[in-house]
């Protein structure tokens, strides 16, 4: 009776102590559990984020190789302007377009190109006497060229009697070899927020020509164009030579902040599967503690049945 009793204290000790075992484990389990789920809802978000950037990088990309193409091929410049662009040994003495040398936002780049309208594709030479060698070396069919010399002395302008109005050149980066020859061209051009509004200024500045947001030109003696054209939109030269540039660097970080995502997802892939072994041996550990504690169980309740009959 005494061994019996001896026998059902040690079981218990044991059963209680694997009990605790067993809560331990499944205390384990849970956190385990939990960890893998919130790596995994991580994951999922950074593969959402990851798909985003990389439709973004393609939708960009793509618009970039586009854009490109149409700047190789020079689209929106006259037969004469490529031919000459495109043979420089043959006219050593263009320094190149007009539109090459300017810089501008993004926004106020159709602003630019309104106001120089065909004057855009204008060529820049040394000096008046490089003329006669272009002209020289032109075909019969090449067409015709406007040329714009930097020796060509500037011309005063009437100050602009508002602040109503925002004159071109404050709004744009020129190169140092064409300051001069582009200032001239803009110089007495301003920006302003209505049609009705550059009437109502010209009254008074009649030596300026002023251009709007919405497209219009009114010029100083009078004439107003209005309407879209290929230097409205994102067809304009230097709309699109922005755009590139933009789009050039806009590639560039997708391509890092891709980069990155996809490091970040691969780590979590692999915590992923860390988690998941912790999981399965927790779960067998558990396992192997309730078999033991089911055993245990059964061998109090034989004890307990012997010590009865007893």
């Amino acid at each position: 009776m005494a061994s019996l009793k001896q026998q059902n204290s040690n079981t218990q000790e044991s059963f209680s102590k694997v009990q605790q075992t067993v809560q331990k484990h499944e205390e384990v389990l849970r956190a385990h559990d939990q960890s893998a789920h919130a790596i995994s809802e991580k994951a999922k978000m950074l593969a959402t984020d990851l798909e985003t950037l990389r439709r973004k990088r393609a939708a960009s990309g793509s618009r970039l190789h586009l854009l490109e193409e149409m700047q190789q091929a020079r689209e929106g410049l006259t037969d004469a302007v490529k031919h000459i662009l495109d043979s420089p040994e043959t006219f050593p003495n263009v320094k190149g377009m007009v539109g090459d040398f300017l810089d501008a936002n993004h926004a106020d780049a159709h602003l630019v190109e309104i106001a120089l309208g065909p004057n855009i594709q204008l060529l820049l030479i040394d000096n008046d006497k490089s003329i006669e060698l272009i002209e020289a070396s032109l075909d019969e069919g090449s067409g015709r060229v406007g040329l714009l010399s930097p020796t060509r002395s500037s011309h005063q302008t009437t100050p602009l009697q508002s602040t109503q109005a925002t004159p071109l050149l404050t709004l744009l980066n020129i190169a140092d070899c064409a300051k001069d020859a582009i200032s001239n061209l803009l110089q007495s051009t301003a920006v302003v927020g209505s049609l009705e509004l550059a009437k109502q200024l010209q009254q008074i500045n009649p030596s300026w020509r002023f251009v709007t947001p919405q497209g219009e030109l009114l010029e100083t003696d009078g004439r107003v164009f209005i309407g879209k054209t290929t230097a409205g939109d994102q067809k304009g030269w230097l709309t699109r030579r922005i755009e590139i540039n933009a789009l050039t660097i806009e590639v560039k970080v997708l391509d890092t902040q891709v980069e990155q995502l996809q490091s970040q997802l691969s780590e979590l892939m692999h915590e992923t599967e860390q988690a998941k072994h912790q999981q399965r041996q927790s779960s067998e550990l558990l396992k192997t503690a309730r078999n033991e504690a089911i055993e245990l169980d059964h061998k109090l309740k034989g004890i307990q049945s012997e010590t009865e009959r007893c």
